[in-house]
């Protein structure tokens, strides 16, 4: 088992749905989160003053896969919308993470422990 986390821009998430939903990876988890660093930020006014924030905002999304759907995964979030070229760097990440076993909770709030198969 594989866990796909792409740390995407907000208005790409409409594409990166649709393409989950073509490769039958339809479960996931989305959290708002900022990005730091080679983004240029944007800038505010707050009570007519202007700051610059140097984060910018993005989307975590988290998918669970197979082994073998993983990639098919990750190649559904990386072509789902070509980079102009000025903001690629801004664009976002893509991270696969192995997966020994995770915890399920059932309604009745017990756990039930799902291993990965080897």
């Amino acid at each position: 088992m594989k866990m796909v986390v792409a740390i995407i821009r907000p208005e790409r998430l409409p594409c990166v749905e649709l393409a989950l939903k073509m490769v039958k990876a339809e479960l996931m988890t989305v959290t708002e989160t900022h990005g730091y660093g080679q983004g240029e930020g944007q800038t505010l006014i707050y009570r007519s003053s202007e700051i610059r924030i140097r984060s910018s905002p993005k989307l975590r999304v988290e998918i669970l896969a197979e082994d073998i759907d993983a990639e098919e995964v990750v190649d559904a979030i990386l072509h789902t919308s070509p980079s102009n070229g000025a903001n690629s760097r801004n664009d976002g990440r893509v991270f696969v993470v192995s997966l020994d076993h995770y915890r399920e909770l059932s309604e009745r709030g017990h756990e039930a422990v799902r291993a990965s198969p080897r």
